[in-house]
């Protein structure tokens, strides 16, 4: 993905983002899944000179990468991890490195998982939704 203005009114003169997503890298697990992604954003000249005498907010263009592995626990739950490294626009600010986690329960496939016993969940799940009286 990317974007090109000409910088006037915009802040943003370009922008471009580049992402790669895979398979997993254990071979048993395929439902795993893994990407790295990339960015770069071109702060136009106007607002770099603009901002260039004012102290702590001289700026320069903002770039970043990030990855991720998620990981499918089971049909119906995902854990992800993701880390994600930043230098921002702003040449007073230190490069940002942020990492973190995502848990997703997806309940309309643990509806339909089988339980040991060969029954599905979602016969014990209602499936009418109550009406309001008027």
């Amino acid at each position: 993905m990317s974007g090109l203005s000409d910088g006037n009114p915009n802040s943003v003169r370009w922008n471009v983002t580049v992402g790669l997503g895979a398979g997993g890298l254990v071979p048993s697990r395929e439902h795993d899944t893994m990407g790295v992604a990339y960015f770069h954003i071109g702060v136009s000249d106007e607002v770099k000179d603009l901002l260039a005498s004012q102290p702590g907010l001289a700026q320069r263009d903002e770039q970043g990468v990030e990855l991720y592995y998620n990981a499918a626990l089971s049909p119906w739950c995902h854990l992800t991890a993701d880390l994600q490294v930043a230098q921002p626009s702003t040449k007073a600010f230190d490069t940002a490195v942020l990492a973190g986690s995502r848990l997703k329960i997806d309940l309309s496939m643990l509806a339909n998982t089988p339980t040991r016993k060969g029954t599905r969940l979602s016969k014990f799940i209602p499936t009418k939704r109550a009406t309001l009286l008027n």
